[in-house]
């Protein structure tokens, strides 16, 4: 908006002196200003072209904020969902503590083998790692929306906020 004050501008005055002997013998004095006035036809132009930055600049700022918006709803739902996939890994991880607890009991007692015992474990352990990945994609999801968001502290989600699949 501030560049249409832009629009109409008087050429700069122009003021020239001249003195000494110029056509005679006689000393002369010339003062001589010029200013000018644009021509209504470029005056016209630039009014359509300052009118035209302006529709573009509003409508990349448009543009920009519709792509604001879209970039902190992906980084609120990735956080939702490795809050999610952390939540669900947690649980998995209980339950395969007391399955491995479980089939350790079991192979002492000698009602299963050591492959038993060991699957378990196994899988405890990949549970373990992938829970551990969560909790770093977490505190990087946490991280692109606070950033995205411009806040200055960090965005947590509570549990009542995200949805759970029908």
């Amino acid at each position: 908006q501030q560049l249409k004050k832009t629009n109409f501008t008087l050429d700069p005055i122009n003021i020239q002196y001249q003195g000494g002997q110029i056509n005679s013998t006689i000393n002369d004095y010339n003062i001589s200003a010029t200013g000018g006035i644009q021509n209504p036809f470029t005056t016209a132009k630039l009014v359509q072209l300052q009118n035209q930055k302006i529709l573009l600049a509003r409508t990349q700022m448009q543009v920009t904020k519709n792509e604001l918006i879209q970039k902190v709803s992906a980084a609120y739902n990735d956080l939702a969902y490795g809050q999610q996939r952390l939540k669900l890994l947690s649980e998995l991880d209980s339950l395969y503590s007391d399955f491995a607890r479980f089939a350790k009991k079991k192979y002492d007692l000698g009602e299963s083998g050591l492959l038993e015992s060991a699957a378990a474990e196994a899988e405890l352990k990949q549970i373990h790692l992938q829970k551990q990945q969560a909790e770093s994609d977490v505190i990087v999801y946490r991280n692109d929306l606070q950033q995205w968001a411009g806040l200055s502290s960090p965005v947590e989600i509570s549990s009542s906020e995200l949805l759970m699949p029908a």
